[in-house]
């Protein structure tokens, strides 16, 4: 994804478990890394977002969904 979007645009993993599952001692030792389950979905995007020094353009949010798109 770093070689598609470009390494100045900062890249976070989110691995999202159902509602069903159970995490057990999940230890994480990146920022970076987020494994969550679905209904923390929205609070771990507002950290991730608030922790962004650099705020991206609505230009650039554009360029990356247009680079993107064709992966979906």
């Amino acid at each position: 994804m770093k070689r598609q979007i470009g390494e100045d645009i900062p890249v976070h993993s989110v691995i999202v478990f159902s509602k069903r599952c159970t995490l057990k001692k999940v230890n994480i030792e990146s920022c970076d890394i987020h494994v969550i389950n679905r209904q923390m979905i929205l609070s771990t995007v507002k950290e991730i977002a608030q922790r962004q020094s650099e705020k991206l353009t609505t230009e650039t949010i554009n360029r990356l969904y247009d680079s993107l798109y064709p992966y979906t």
